[in-house]
């Protein structure tokens, strides 16, 4: 609340869980959500991507995105 971000990116469904009050990252990862003037735009925990390289592409291309949308 201090710092008024304008995108939040959760990394993982703990994460999205606790923000969005919603589960299931692989259904969320890829789109973005607004929520109190903030967009958030979920995508898979790092260490997802350490237990299943695969995902690694998919996170990239989540997070650019995020970039995109500056």
């Amino acid at each position: 609340e201090t710092i008024h971000p304008k995108v939040i990116v959760p990394l993982g469904n703990f994460a999205c869980q606790v923000l969005l009050g919603k589960t299931g990252i692989t259904a969320m990862r890829g789109r973005c959500f607004e929520k109190a003037g903030i967009t958030y735009c979920p995508t898979f925990h790092p260490a997802a991507a350490t237990r299943d390289p695969r995902r690694t592409p998919l996170i990239v291309e989540d997070l650019k995105k995020v970039r995109n949308l500056f």
